[in-house]
């Protein structure tokens, strides 16, 4: 009887090990996922930073626009 005691307070205390360790490779991945969505966030504003760059240079009618044709058509000479 003794011996299935021992037996099974080691497997208890082997489980509670490979818990422990599980847990903090838990509590790693969960580190490495939340900076991934960082930096995956800090990418996606870029991106539509110079999307919107892009959209401005390249289909805006602002005054930038009037200017050049401005400039273009001799108004400023």
């Amino acid at each position: 009887m003794k011996k299935k005691i021992k037996t099974r307070d080691d497997r208890i205390e082997e489980l509670e090990y490979d818990l422990d360790n599980a847990n903090d490779t838990i509590d790693e991945l969960e580190d490495k996922v939340s900076t991934l969505q960082e930096t995956l966030n800090y990418f996606k504003g870029l991106c539509q930073k110079f999307i919107e760059f892009l959209k401005d240079k390249f289909f805006s009618n602002n005054k930038y626009d009037d200017f050049i044709n401005d400039l273009y058509d001799g108004r400023y000479t």
